[in-house]
């Protein structure tokens, strides 16, 4: 990540997300998601909007604070009667208080997105250092009965070019330095 700050100083946003687990539950209720470490900026790079409660805050960020935001389909189908802010749900063996819900976003649904390739009304985001601390760098994948183990420190990069002539540009600079 300092690789690519130094890479892109004049980038007007620089926002990565970690990849932390992938099954969310309360209670007696599983649900096979997208849980993230983010950072309080993925909103100003993303279509993500909080439709009740708030996001996460750089606050959070400091002290590293067990609290998730939740995806639409997340809170309909964990909390169908019951309002999600506040109530806690675990990420794996980990418990956090969630404090905001995701506004519905479309499959199809502007910036982000269609180049994510997910439905992100699944996601769970969490602090970034919270993420790190937590889970470290190893997430595990359940799909189709099977496991998938993968060390991830940074498994999304959001890059905000300075214009819009840089896109292809910083776009290929920043392929070359992942690559590497």
């Amino acid at each position: 990540l300092e690789v690519i700050r130094q890479n892109f100083q004049d980038a007007a946003a620089i926002v990565p997300v970690k990849s932390v687990g992938s099954e969310v539950l309360r209670l007696d209720k599983r649900l096979v998601s997208q849980a993230y470490g983010v950072t309080p900026d993925l909103p100003r790079v993303t279509n993500v909007t909080v439709d009740r409660g708030r996001y996460v805050t750089d606050a959070d960020m400091e002290s590293q604070t067990m609290v998730a935001v939740i995806g639409y389909e997340v809170a309909r189908q964990l909390f169908p009667f019951d309002d999600p802010l506040g109530e806690t749900i675990r990420i794996d063996n980990q418990t956090l208080k969630v404090v905001g819900v995701l506004r519905p976003v479309g499959l199809a649904g502007g910036a982000g997105a269609s180049l994510i390739g997910r439905d992100l009304n699944f996601d769970v985001h969490v602090p970034l250092t919270t993420a790190a601390m937590i889970f470290g760098d190893t997430t595990s994948r359940r799909s189709s009965g099977s496991f998938e183990n993968t060390e991830v420190e940074i498994s999304e990069i959001f890059l905000v070019a300075p214009s819009r002539e840089r896109v292809m540009i910083d776009a290929a600079r920043l392929r070359r330095i992942i690559d590497v």
